[in-house]
């Protein structure tokens, strides 16, 4: 029976009742050692009834074990894998290691077939997940918890994590709420210390024992036995010392000292085996001198049981104090003899863990086994496993040059795990023991990528550029690499003239011959001569770029072909190469892969007149930039997302966005995604009536980019400022763009900015020109704003009848799009114009949600909810939730009819 704890356990019932009416949720236990985080699991347990409860631990020894927890939580139900979507399954079976990696597994593919797995379970009836000793999960294991328990809003899966406190290992789990435990009442303290002790407890002496243990429930526990009758009954005082929490440990330390020497080997055995395998343990206590009786005897002394096969320490504490105690030596003799007790159990990775734990000095044929285990576990998309296994190969190893390449593959892949700081620290150790000139390359090109990703895009141009530098002489290949992600790093800084320079270098570098390699030449020539101003120059490789990219099956390079798109004004290449690249991600489930296309597939969208598939990317990739550990790629798509809430004239949006990337870039400065934040809050400037203001924000736009992107807004402003001079500063270099490109919506923005610019006589003629041009281009709202402007200009002319046609086109337009502060300026000017108003009802798109539309165009394309639930990350309870509410909204009622209603404008 519980005692003092009537607060969590409500909290627990009140999360397994909502498990029951599928209002999933997940919540986390804290406090210190022996404060009862257990004794409230097993009573969530117990209160479990009819649900299928679902239990792993972390275990300290096995905190470097790729996905060993996972493996035990889902065991029960992992027969259940061959329901989930194919590439769930295969991408399960490798991370559990049922089955071989043919490739790269990727993470994030394991965590939703995690979730999908869990949902599926409780199909059949409700789940309870119970995970103890949170702190020692080993971080794959714990990811993928994680990324289930945020994500079982409307499963029948209830959630508890317990975490220890005051632990050199911490488990973070942001976005779920936390229950911290404190120390028991003195109610609760007065009943245990008498249960405990089987007599009355004067009422003083459990004040003074209350004071001293800080109601910690494991020493109220403990303590009667450590006392005379005579000191609980208060006939005699209390000593001067007490075993107090810190002591508990010491206490049980004490009665495992009382037992006979190969009954504490037995347990010293147990304690480092860690995972409760009885025949392990047992065939290694054997091989130390322990009789068969030791077993026994260790259950007699109540610190361990057995259960099915498997040890099970009463409490943590008892495994740690054990172990901690031990002798180095007398440590490493019981992982030697783990080792051979594994040897033919088929268990490699913990075999070589225990070879390891063993040695006393450098090891080559360990570190070869070490080396082999962070290969696999890279397979199986554990990258922070992979990274320990490496690194702990590196200090094993016998020479300098095999430790600095070891340390190399261990930063690569903490990197990949997103612990860039430990990436970071490890290249300098890597980089302190070689002169490798090509090793160094390698380090340099991780250091970029790291930096690229967590720290500074400007520190990741410098490195990357000169590293390129360092090596182009001596490996083509590594420094068109270094190259291609050094001219991201400089594009993001708004360093031009590195872009230039890195372009030059890749036109001085010997033709490839792979159609990679080509690839990669002509987009950073190109690029080169696009920043150097030379336009005309830059056409045809970029171009051919453009030309060459949907023949690469990777979303990296695509993404890459999309810039080359972007700096030509191809706008439907651009969005094809961006959406493509979003595809096959989402497919392979790759959500690193994802991120840099999904941004730019929001400002791609948002161009082109999606706005609400551009609110559910955007905020899509902000989150999984979150998740994946790289809070760079979150400023720019918060960036857009900003944007578009200008143009929709969503004040408390765009000031939820502002604030968010001012955040961000605080931490981790960004040129473009400042001055993409420069644009939107121009924007709002301007519909607010504020043009000299929104002005000043677009002066301190320097980036060629932005400056094209923002050029339409820049020279309205601009006008409406009263700043013509300014407003034919900004004009050229779009005009420039437009002759030389050809693009349909640069000719559009240049014809709409003369009619504002020049004489009033001409303006009717640079206006028809606009719209011819918008008639071959794909961008819907520049092309009502032009309608908007012209139909202001007829009207201001007296021509009321002929402007009607044109404001009643921009009108329909920015309903449709939820352009609100356009739309009513069109509903103002109609009136003006005499003709009466009425609001029209809402798109269908405008009545769905962000998610509810990725919902539904998916399922639209004709996916399964499983493979909708997939590519989302999500659950197919989720997607179906979802999926009802848009029949609801849309009053459709199957599938077919859904694919029928055209949602694409908005």
């Amino acid at each position: 029976m519980l005692r003092g704890r009537e607060t969590e356990q409500g909290a627990i019932a009140a999360l397994l009742d909502e498990a029951w009416t599928s209002r999933g949720g997940a919540f986390v236990l804290r406090g210190p050692a022996g404060i009862g985080k257990s004794a409230l699991l097993a009573d969530a347990v117990a209160r479990a009834e009819g649900m299928l409860v679902l239990r792993t631990q972390g275990i300290q020894s096995e905190s470097d074990l790729a996905f060993s927890a996972l493996h035990q939580l889902l065991l029960p139900i992992v027969r259940l894998v061959d329901r989930l979507n194919p590439n769930q399954a295969m991408a399960l079976r490798v991370g559990l290691g049922e089955r071989p990696a043919s490739g790269r597994n990727d993470r994030f593919l394991v965590y939703s077939a995690t979730l999908a797995l869990v949902a599926e379970a409780a199909e059949t009836r409700p789940v309870l997940c119970v995970v103890d000793d949170a702190q020692w999960l080993d971080e794959e294991s714990a990811n993928a918890m994680l990324f289930t328990a945020r994500r079982v809003g409307v499963e029948r899966v209830a959630m508890i994590f317990a975490a220890r406190d005051q632990e050199e290992t911490k488990f973070d789990a942001p976005g779920l709420p936390t229950v911290a435990l404190s120390g028991l009442p003195t109610d609760a303290a007065q009943a245990l210390l008498e249960e405990s002790a089987g007599a009355a407890v004067d009422p003083g002496v459990t004040t003074a024992l209350l004071e001293a243990t800080g109601g910690n429930p494991l020493a109220l526990v403990e303590l009667p036995g450590a006392l005379t009758p005579e000191e609980l009954s208060g006939e005699e005082p209390l000593p001067a010392s007490l075993p107090v929490p810190d002591g508990v440990a010491r206490a049980f330390l004490g009665r495992v000292r009382r037992l006979a020497p190969e009954v504490q080997t037995f347990l010293l055995v147990a304690s480092a085996e860690g995972s409760g395998d009885l025949a392990a343990i047992q065939h290694a206590a054997l091989a130390l001198g322990c009789d068969d009786d030791a077993l026994a005897s260790a259950e007699a002394s109540a610190l361990v049981q057995t259960r099915r096969d498997r040890l099970e320490f009463r409490h943590p504490l008892v495994r740690s104090a054990v172990y901690d105690a031990a002798p180095t030596a007398q440590r490493r003799a019981v992982h030697a003899a783990l080792a051979d007790a594994l040897a033919h159990q088929g268990q490699p990775d913990r075999r070589a863990w225990h070879r390891a734990a063993a040695a006393t000095g450098p090891d080559p044929a360990i570190a070869d086994e070490l080396e082999k285990v962070g290969e696999r576990a890279a397979a199986r998309g554990a990258p922070a496993a992979a990274s320990a296994a490496f690194e702990r190969a590196a200090a094993l190893s016998s020479t300098v040059e095999a430790g600095a390449s070891r340390r190399w593959r261990a930063a690569e892949q903490a990197r990949l795990a997103g612990h860039h700081r430990r990436a970071l620290n490890l290249l300098r150790a890597a980089r302190s023991l070689t002169e490798d000139p090509l090793l160094i390359a390698d380090l340099d090109l991780i250091r970029g990528a790291v930096e690229l990703v967590s720290g500074s895009t400007a520190s990741a141009e410098q490195v990357l550029l000169g590293a390129a530098r360092d090596v182009r002489a001596l490996d083509t290949g590594r420094a068109l690499q270094l190259l291609v992600v050094g001219a991201q790093a400089a594009a993001l800084a708004d360093h031009a003239e590195a872009g230039v320079e890195i372009g030059r270098i890749a036109a001085a570098l010997p033709r490839g011959q792979t159609p990679l390699e080509v690839f990669f030449a002509d987009l950073l020539v190109g690029c080169g001569h696009y920043l150097s101003g030379d336009l005309a120059a830059a056409l045809e490789p970029l171009r051919s770029a453009v030309r060459a990219a949907p023949e690469f099956e990777q979303s990296m390079l695509l993404t890459w072909g999309s810039r080359a798109a972007y700096y030509i004004g191809d706008d439907e290449a651009a969005f094809q190469l961006d959406s493509r690249a979003v595809s096959l991600a989402r497919a392979a489930g790759a959500l690193g892969d994802m991120l840099p296309p999904l941004q730019r597939l929001a400002l791609s969208e948002i161009l082109l007149g999606h706005w609400s598939s551009a609110a559910a990317h955007g905020a899509e990739a902000t989150r999984f930039a979150t998740e994946s550990g790289q809070p760079n790629m979150a400023s720019l798509p918060t960036a857009w997302l900003a944007l578009l809430a200008a143009y929709r004239g969503d004040t408390a949006g765009l000031d939820a966005h502002l604030a968010s990337a001012d955040e961000l870039l605080v931490e981790h400065p960004m040129a473009v995604a400042a001055e993409a934040m420069l644009w939107a809050r121009a924007v709002r400037e301007g519909r607010a009536g504020e043009a000299g203001a929104a002005v000043e924000h677009l002066r301190r736009v320097t980036s060629t980019g932005i400056a094209l992107l923002a050029s339409l807004d820049r020279v309205e402003v601009a006008v409406q400022a009263g700043q013509d001079d300014q407003a034919e500063e900004w004009l050229g270099p779009l005009a420039r763009f437009a002759e030389t490109t050809a693009a349909d919506w640069a000719a559009a923005r240049v014809s709409h900015c003369r009619a504002l610019l020049g004489p009033a006589a001409d303006a009717v003629g640079h206006f028809e020109q606009s719209l011819a041009h918008h008639r071959r281009s794909l961008r819907p709202f520049e092309w009502a704003r032009t309608e908007l402007a012209y139909g202001e200009l007829l009207r201001r002319n007296g021509r009321r009848v002929d402007a009607r046609a044109h404001l009643r086109t921009a009108l329909t337009t920015f309903d449709d799009l939820g352009a609100q502060p356009w739309a009513e300026r069109a509903r103002q000017e109609l009136r003006a114009s005499g003709e009466k108003i009425r609001r029209a009802p809402p798109t269908a798109a405008a009545q769905l949600t962000a998610q509810e539309l990725q919902v539904t165009k998916l399922v639209a394309a004709g996916l399964s909810n499983r493979e909708v639930a997939a590519q989302l990350f999500v659950s197919p309870r989720t997607v179906d939730f979802h999926l009802r509410n848009v029949f609801t909204k849309l009053g459709v009622t199957s599938r077919s009819q859904l694919a029928q209603r055209d949602l694409q404008l908005s």
